[in-house]
């Protein structure tokens, strides 16, 4: 038998918020149970081999947060879970989960305890939630488990909740095998889909919270290696990014209409808070970039999946022996960091909101490049520089193995450059880490001005090339003005190029 229950267990007429909070506790033990399963048939919707921790962190982030609360009413509990969770999901299957919970929350709210048909209609908003934040949604995945069991609670005649959630943990299963014969790249490979089972597991969860004996063990080949690396495979959009834009909710439709060309799996979610963004790219700079046209981003994270997938693959020949990891404050160079060669680059602010991915990374053989000190509690190296060092050893580093300090220290003083910093009126003129000239801004030339004197001091000869960063406070049009200027004045230099950088400081000039 997979499942049976005695006669006295069957009593339960209300979902309770002791009875969420139960299955939300078991729910994570079960994910750091299961997390390795479901990391190894991560193939679906790019073979990262990431769903595990995705889900594990997002659900971990979710019972923090309800610990935080006493309350026992199901509300409560409700939007403790979807606020931890949304707080602190990462990657494509943690998104679509914290939007799970989101709808749940949203039928809960004002009530105490759940009866059965509440319970259902929180079940389909909850399937509701998450497939419409998804620019395009797909079958066979996390998607067919949260439709099929909201059809099954809203058209069954059980009587009790422990009847209900024991029928619809048997059609959570039936929904997840059948995920195998949806999808053709599962299919091909004998596995299911990991978000899947992912949400499988909260409904063997909830069924366990209520006392009923399961068996919640999935098939799959523990020893086979579902990541034997496959050249034909094309990643055309490596890099997974997320982040939160600060904004009104009514900007959700401008910025998923605006970066819809921009890459796949985009998940748009706004809330009074802001509006939280997923997406697969393959050029994060022009995402940051198209986003600025509107807002600003807080708490970016990227991530590249070809990287991850090559380590999966457990191909020596095409993985490094090593990780880097960037730490910033520009969205804009937090870009470059991932697209320079970083395995993930995210804003210094989210050390403790993305542990459990950092822990994916950081070991003995982990090169940690940071522009400010970041709250990170552990004996691997941490290499404090300004953000262009960053850049050059970014660039510049083509080791197999784990550089040392002194390697570090070396590449990082490639690069000459200069930072125009403005602040209460005043533009600073910054060479190498060194002041040496400010000018009073009456209007935005004055910048430029200073930026040709920049570039004077840096003395860019035949064959350098230079580059110039830009933030919100100077436009592209303000910019390609600066770009004829040097034309003219240094008409040898044949590599000139322009990055929006998101800085708070006006202008950044490499020269290389």
């Amino acid at each position: 038998m997979i499942i049976y229950y005695k006669e006295e267990h069957m009593s339960n007429l209300y979902l309770t918020g002791q009875i969420y909070r139960d299955a939300l506790n078991i729910y994570c033990n079960e994910l750091r149970n299961k997390k390795d399963h479901l990391n190894k048939i991560n193939l679906y919707p790019v073979p990262d081999g990431d769903t595990g921790n995705n889900m594990l962190s997002t659900v971990e982030s979710a019972y923090e947060s309800l610990s935080s609360t006493t309350s026992m009413r199901l509300d409560d509990v409700s939007k403790a879970i979807f606020l931890g969770a949304r707080s602190g999901s990462t990657g494509n299957s943690g998104a679509i989960l914290s939007e799970y919970f989101r709808g749940l929350s949203i039928i809960f709210d004002g009530f105490d305890k759940a009866d059965l048909p509440l319970f259902c209609k929180a079940l389909r908003c909850a399937y509701k939630s998450s497939y419409n934040s998804l620019m395009h949604p797909k079958e066979g995945t996390i998607l067919t488990v949260a439709r099929e069991v909201a059809e099954k609670a809203e058209s069954s005649d059980q009587t009790t909740l422990d009847a209900l959630i024991q029928e619809l943990f048997f059609e959570a299963k039936r929904a997840l095998l059948r995920t195998k014969d949806i999808l053709s790249v599962l299919k091909n490979k004998d596995a299911y889909d990991a978000g899947a089972w992912g949400l499988y597991l909260f409904f063997s969860s909830l069924a366990k919270a209520i006392g009923i004996d399961i068996n919640d063990d999935i098939d799959i080949d523990l020893e086979k290696n579902y990541f034997l690396y496959d050249d034909s495979f094309d990643f055309d959009n490596p890099y997974d990014m997320e982040f939160k834009i600060s904004g009104e909710r009514k900007l959700e439709p401008i910025i998923r209409s605006s970066l819809s060309s921009l890459g796949d799996e985009l998940i748009t979610r706004g809330s009074s808070s802001g509006i939280y963004v997923h997406i697969h790219t393959s050029n994060p700079l022009k995402v940051v970039e198209e986003v600025y046209r509107n807002s600003k981003i807080d708490n970016i994270i990227i991530r590249d999946m070809q990287s991850q997938y090559i380590d999966q693959s457990q191909d020596k020949l095409k993985s490094k022996n090593f990780h880097i990891l960037a730490f910033g404050s520009s969205p804009g160079l937090i870009a470059l960091y991932a697209m320079s060669g970083a395995d993930a680059a995210m804003d210094k602010e989210l050390t403790n909101k993305k542990k459990n991915i950092l822990n994916e990374y950081i070991n003995s053989k982990t090169l940690i490049l940071s522009s400010e000190n970041i709250n990170l509690k552990i004996s691997t190296p941490i290499y404090l520089m300004d953000e262009i060092e960053i850049m050059s050893v970014l660039i510049s580093m083509y080791a197999e193995n784990l550089p040392d300090g002194k390697e570090i220290k070396r590449l990082s003083s490639y690069t000459n450059y200069a930072k125009l910093n403005h602040s209460s009126g005043i533009c600073h003129l910054i060479i190498n880490g060194t002041q040496v000239d400010e000018a009073k801004v009456t209007d935005k030339n004055v910048i430029l001005d200073l930026a040709i004197r920049a570039i004077e001091k840096l003395k860019p000869q035949r064959g350098d090339s230079i580059t110039i960063y830009y933030g919100c406070e100077i436009s592209k049009e303000d910019i390609d003005i600066l770009m004829d200027k040097i034309d003219i004045k240094y008409p040898y230099i044949e590599n000139k190029f322009t990055l929006f950088s998101a800085s708070d400081i006006p202008i950044i000039i490499t020269i290389d």
